[in-house]
């Protein structure tokens, strides 16, 4: 839950642009296409550093007390992710870290992209968890396969480095087509009025 909050003020920031009328400032120095985009930027990076900063301050403070990893899971871990250099568990945690706050960055571009088009704020606020759980009904209902399930895929998906890279990919491609969305419709909005 406060991963979600972490990431509103970003997916929001469209939304009040528009509502206080600063829009109109922006655009007419740098135009609507740059503005969109950079918000787009901002918002992914913006919550990808505030998700993996807030979990690596966590887990940081909680390893003070609780080991992080048991020492069977260690050798396990060793054993598929070790390149015989010692630091697995650094690089192990800040991809996990990683893959969550990507997974985030991608709800937070949604509701960024959502709020192109939705008013509300309690709707626009409610969107990223109903897109969760819709996504969820559909995929069981259409019987889709596990990559088109992405609100499975989390930190503990990880089993090497190459599955790191190939879940952060998928949500960086996912990002990406959320933001050409963003911009249509945004510059659909202009002019239309």
């Amino acid at each position: 839950m406060f991963s979600v909050l972490a990431v509103l003020p970003f997916a929001l920031s469209y939304w009040e642009d528009s509502r206080n009328g600063y829009l109109r400032c922006i655009e007419t120095r740098i135009g609507r296409t740059a503005y969109c985009w950079s918000h787009l930027v901002v918002a992914f990076f913006g919550s990808v550093i505030s998700i993996f900063m807030g979990m690596a301050v966590v887990y940081g403070v909680l390893a003070l007390k609780i080991p992080w990893i048991k020492k069977e899971e260690l050798e396990t871990l060793t054993g598929g992710l070790s390149d015989g250099n010692g630091l697995v568990l650094p690089f192990y945690l800040a991809a996990r870290f990683g893959v969550e706050a990507v997974k985030y960055a991608f709800m937070a571009v949604f509701a960024l992209m959502i709020s192109g088009k939705i008013k509300n704020l309690f709707v626009l606020v409610s969107t990223p968890a109903l897109f969760y759980y819709v996504s969820q009904l559909v995929a069981e209902a259409l019987q889709l396969p596990g990559q088109m399930r992405w609100y499975q895929l989390h930190g503990g998906s990880i089993q090497n480095f190459k599955d790191f890279f190939v879940i952060a990919g998928y949500f960086l491609i996912l990002t990406g087509m959320e933001g050409v969305i963003f911009v249509r419709m945004v510059k659909r909005r202009e002019q239309n009025g």
